[in-house]
């Protein structure tokens, strides 16, 4: 059996910790037996599951400096001694452990936003300068698309391989289920709910959802119907101050949701207007349920959304709007829930583990259903 060595730097709660969470759960259900070790920036430990082993970093009261140094030294250092036959990297800034371990793969997500902080953050220059070149003595590249792989290899030469393997979802909804409840609301109440999961940086346009919800809100007489919009995102304060002078009624903001099932259960339609992704989890989760998906039209985007929802233009708000209201015939819905159903079937976490089995397999680690198991270097006991 290949033992596996899931190493995670991100913060608990953090979409990307979700992601490698799955990753963590699809080796285990396709028979490699899979441990999860925890670098943890800062000497707040609270939440941690007990199963996991914590790697505690340096710290110092300011934290990017924490963030650069651990990276570059204090992880790969405390992690030279593990014993697993692969080394799973969930992040490309942990891309310093393929100094002490050739047995080492690195998931590598969407750089362009570390990319873009080059230009006036110097820890992203520092991580950026020194770690993204480490890269090159991974065994190998898993990226979460086609778009990716191709930026990075527009980046770094001499890279080793890299296979494609699209993010799965331990969300499960119920379709059926979901189409039916929509479509009661939308027949009986007259009445949509529209959501938009975001971290509010200016490159996700948390402003223009805004902008479409007051558009919406003009909508509703001509159309005869009610759109309740939906935010889950802490707001910067310029967004905060756009809605202290120019209130929304039938815009809930939702800073902190313990559970994100109660909000795709009531949800009707996702819109996405995020300028830069490299897949956007929330689209695959609301995929899931059936949702109907309204997303900007992006490479990245392309790929996941795929035939499974409406690819707009960027900042043509018209198109938007015409879009949503185009969903409010029960008919249009149905027909767009349907093409996001089909679609979200991909996403599947059984589906994910079936194409990283197929991936690690192509890089010689066999699972139990094998006949063969790999035989990979090790470098003693973890301390």
């Amino acid at each position: 059996m290949t033992t596996v060595a899931v190493i995670n730097a991100y913060r608990q709660y953090s979409g990307s910790t979700i992601a490698a969470l799955s990753y963590l759960d699809a080796l285990n259900d396709r028979g490699y037996r899979a441990s999860w070790y925890q670098c943890v920036d800062t000497k707040a430990l609270d939440g941690w599951l007990p199963r996991e082993t914590i790697v505690r970093g340096w710290t110092t009261p300011v934290e990017s400096l924490n963030i650069a140094v651990n990276r570059l030294y204090a992880f790969p250092r405390r992690l030279r001694a593990l014993p697993e036959d692969l080394v799973l990297a969930t992040d490309q800034v942990l891309s310093g452990l393929t100094e002490d371990h050739r047995n080492c793969l690195v998931l590598v997500h969407d750089l362009r936003e570390l990319d873009r902080e080059t230009r006036t953050n110097p820890g992203a220059r520092v991580l950026y300068h020194f770690l993204l070149p480490k890269l090159r003595r991974a065994q190998g590249l898993l990226t979460i698309s086609e778009h990716t792989k191709r930026w990075v290899e527009s980046r770094l030469s001499d890279l080793p391989p890299i296979k494609v393997v699209h993010h799965g979802t331990q969300v499960q909804g119920d379709p059926a289920e979901h189409l039916e409840s929509s479509l009661r609301r939308l027949k009986e109440e007259r009445e949509l709910n529209v959501l938009y999961v975001a971290v509010d940086r200016p490159y996700k346009r948390v402003a223009f959802f805004l902008q479409l919800a007051r558009e919406a809100e003009r909508l509703s007489s001509t159309l005869g119907i009610s759109f309740r919009f939906h935010l889950v995102s802490e707001l910067s304060e310029a967004n905060q101050q756009d809605l202290a002078r120019r209130p929304i009624p039938g815009l809930r903001i939702y800073a902190q949701v313990p559970d994100m099932m109660e909000i795709w259960r009531t949800t009707d339609v996702l819109v996405f207007p995020s300028t830069m992704e490299g897949f956007g989890r929330p689209l695959i989760e609301a995929m899931q349920f059936g949702i109907p998906v309204l997303a900007c039209d992006l490479e990245p985007m392309k790929e996941v959304v795929g035939a499974g929802g409406a690819l707009l233009p960027a900042s043509d708000l018209p198109a938007w709007s015409g879009a949503l209201g185009g969903l409010t015939d029960p008919a249009s819905f149905q027909s767009a829930a349907r093409r996001s159903s089909t679609r979200g079937a991909w996403f599947s976490q059984n589906s994910f583990a079936d194409r990283l089995r197929s991936a690690l397999r192509e890089f010689g680690y066999q699972d139990t259903s094998s006949s063969t198991v790999a035989s990979s270097p090790r470098s003693g006991a973890y301390p």
